[in-house]
């Protein structure tokens, strides 16, 4: 996500508009890189309990790579539609703005003028991203399954099991703490992106995944 948010920051040209200082900037990807883990900690969260608590379920490969196919999908849909967005009001869409966007207009603004070349190469490049994680979601379930399917010790072990349940515990306080974003009594918010005067920069702390079911601008 640290990608995708340096990519807005070159399609809204927010360098040339908005120059800031190298600690601001600095700051402003530290704390996007926290919001981004809040976002896949969401994500990662359902699966820790069929990971470390072993459950037996039928075609449980296939489930997860189904389940991170979906959720890639969804988090390329978001940013691709975003980019264009971004790019002309150095804003991410919110949830009032995603039910009245019309993205053949949106698309059609941003494409009408100049560097087209470079805006074609950019949403070419987020295809191509996009395909790169279906082929690693492949490719990792592939390898899990030949790993799933190797002779496995099924006796019970005490002191194993024990091990196991201290591993999901520190994984649940370690995913928790990331869902969060914070040890501080609220969880993150829009007002902890508030690192450089430019309400811009601002908005690139956030990532459209966290923007698409917020109200509040």
């Amino acid at each position: 996500m640290s990608v995708q948010r340096w990519i807005f920051e070159l399609v809204a040209g927010l360098n040339v508009r908005r120059p800031i200082s190298g600690t601001e900037y600095s700051q402003i990807y530290l704390m996007g890189f926290r919001f981004d883990l809040l976002v896949w900690a969401l994500i990662f969260a359902p699966l820790f309990l069929l990971i470390f608590l072993k459950l037996k379920m039928k075609n449980r490969i296939v489930v997860t790579q189904i389940y991170f196919a979906i959720c890639w999908l969804i988090i390329s849909a978001i940013n691709f539609v975003n980019l264009p967005y971004f790019a002309l009001y150095q804003k991410h869409l919110n949830k009032p703005e995603w039910s009245s966007l019309n993205v053949f207009k949106l698309f059609s603004d941003w494409m009408d003028g100049r560097n087209l070349f470079f805006k074609s190469a950019v949403l070419i490049f987020i295809l191509l991203i996009t395909w790169r994680g279906f082929l690693e979601i492949y490719r990792v379930g592939v390898r899990f399954a030949s790993q799933a399917n190797a002779p496995q010790d099924l006796t019970l072990n005490p002191r194993g099991l024990g091990k196991e349940v201290l591993q999901l515990f520190f994984v649940f306080i370690l995913v928790a703490f990331c869902a969060r974003g914070t040890l501080e009594a609220h969880h993150l918010r829009r007002e902890d992106s508030s690192i450089s005067p430019y309400s811009e920069w601002n908005e690139l702390v956030l990532n459209p995944q966290w923007s698409f079911n917020k109200d509040d601008r």
